[in-house]
């Protein structure tokens, strides 16, 4: 299956996004707030505005990147 790059949309794929920045963050060593640990999903304030895009990439179905 080839790399599939698109904007996140769905809850499985807005999932994917909070997740793949838990594990960047993680794999940093920068400090993740206990409420992130119990969830392990990021997200902060600029996830609720109406203008927000993410985009999310795939490889061999598998979430490899995002974007905000």
């Amino acid at each position: 299956m080839p790399t599939v790059i698109k904007e996140a949309k769905s809850i499985e794929e807005l999932d994917n996004v909070m997740n793949l920045r838990y594990q960047v963050l993680n794999q940093l060593g920068r400090p993740v707030h206990s409420v992130y640990q119990n969830t392990k999903k990021v997200s902060d304030h600029f996830d609720v505005y109406d203008n927000t895009i993410n985009i999310i990439a795939y490889d061999d179905g598998a979430p490899v990147g995002a974007v905000r």
